[in-house]
């Protein structure tokens, strides 16, 4: 998986012990910076939101088969690391496993599963992604 990080939130809160970070990513033509004119990108609350201009040449359709919010978990601490450092417009690879998630504390539960289709939308339309290598600024980490 990879291509342009349109957007990124990193989370302090749990269950961000397991998911640090979130990566809104972007290809084809989403990977080309100048497509910022006519598109607004923004994530919260392990959301990615995106809305356009009326003279966009990109509609729902293309910004919904071209761009994804990954929910990053990182397979190692040295990953953990690069990930964080990780910044809007950066290109990046990524190599994983795509995994559903369950997470207790105390009596706190977290249930995610991944999306395994690219034309969903909404509720559980991300990819939880275990990364086990990113290939980022001419550097693989693992």
């Amino acid at each position: 998986m990879g291509g342009r990080v349109l957007s990124r939130k990193t989370y302090r809160n749990w269950p961000a012990n397991i998911s640090p970070l979130d990566l809104a990513l972007g290809w084809g033509e989403l990977g080309d910076p100048q497509v910022d004119q006519w598109v607004n990108w923004r994530q919260s609350n392990r959301w990615y939101h995106y809305s356009w201009e009326d003279d966009s040449p990109y509609d729902a359709d293309y910004l919904r088969l071209h761009s994804s919010n990954v929910h990053i978990i990182p397979a190692t601490p040295n990953l953990a690391e690069a990930l964080l450092k990780i910044k809007e417009d950066d290109q990046v690879f990524l190599e994983g496993l795509l995994v559903d998630i369950e997470a207790t504390q105390g009596d706190r539960k977290w249930r995610n599963s991944t999306s395994l289709s690219r034309s969903d939308s909404g509720n559980g339309a991300c990819e939880i992604l275990y990364v086990k290598r990113l290939t980022w600024n001419g550097q693989t980490y693992q």
